[in-house]
C-alpha cells in the first residue's frame, strides 16, 4: 500500500510539470516565436503561423486531459491512502478540479469554436477576413482563450509550488535531525 501511495506523488508530481511545464513551454516560447516578424516575413503572414500553432494547441489539449486524469486520480489515491495532511491534499485536487474545468472550457468548447471560424474566414492575411464578424468573434474568443488559459496555468503554478513544499524531501528530514542534534 506504500509503494501506491508514493507511486501516486510521482504521478501527481509529473503529471503537473507535463502540464504546466507544456503551458508554459506554449506561453512562452512556441506562440510567441511563431508570430516573430521573422518567422512572418518567410511564411507570407500570421496565417501559416496560426495553423502552426492552432495544431500544436490542438495537440497539446490531448495531453492536457491525460495529465488532468493522471492528476486527479493520483491525488484521489493520495487522499485514499494519506494518513497525515489530508485537508491539504482535498485543496489540491480541488485546485485540480478547477484547472480540468478550465481545460474542458478553453480545450474543448472554446478552441473547437475557434478552429471553425478560422476555417470560415480563410485566409488571415487578407483586408476582407478582417472586416468580417466571423474575425471580431475569433477574437474575442482568442482573448477568453488567452485568458482561461493563463489563469490555468497560475493555478498549475501555484499548485505545484504547493505539492513541492509539503512533499517531504530526506535532505529536509536529514538537515532537520542534524539541527536539532546540535541543539537548534
Amino acid at each position: 500500500m506504500k509503494a501506491l501511495f508514493h507511486l501516486a506523488i510521482i504521478a501527481k508530481c509529473l503529471a503537473l510539470l507535463v502540464w504546466t511545464g507544456g503551458m508554459v513551454f506554449f506561453a512562452f516560447c512556441a506562440a510567441p516565436l511563431a508570430f516573430q516578424p521573422e518567422v512572418i516575413s518567410v511564411t507570407g503572414g500570421t496565417h501559416v503561423s496560426g495553423l502552426i500553432v492552432n495544431a500544436m494547441l490542438t495537440r497539446f489539449t490531448w495531453w492536457q486531459a491525460v495529465c488532468a486524469a493522471v492528476l486527479i486520480t493520483a491525488l484521489v489515491e493520495e487522499i485514499r491512502q494519506a494518513e497525515v495532511a489530508r485537508r491539504r491534499r482535498w485543496a489540491q485536487l480541488l485546485v485540480a478540479l478547477a484547472m480540468t474545468g478550465l481545460l474542458v472550457w478553453y480545450g474543448f468548447v472554446v478552441g473547437p469554436r475557434m478552429r471553425e471560424l478560422r476555417a470560415e474566414i480563410g485566409d488571415f492575411n487578407a483586408p476582407a477576413a478582417q472586416a468580417s464578424p466571423q474575425w471580431e468573434e475569433f477574437d474575442a474568443l482568442h482573448r477568453r482563450y488567452v485568458r482561461l488559459m493563463s489563469l490555468n496555468l497560475f493555478l498549475g503554478a501555484g499548485l505545484f509550488v504547493f505539492v513541492v513544499a509539503m512533499t517531504p524531501s530526506a535532505h529536509r528530514d536529514r538537515d532537520r535531525g542534524m539541527l536539532r542534534s546540535i541543539g537548534i
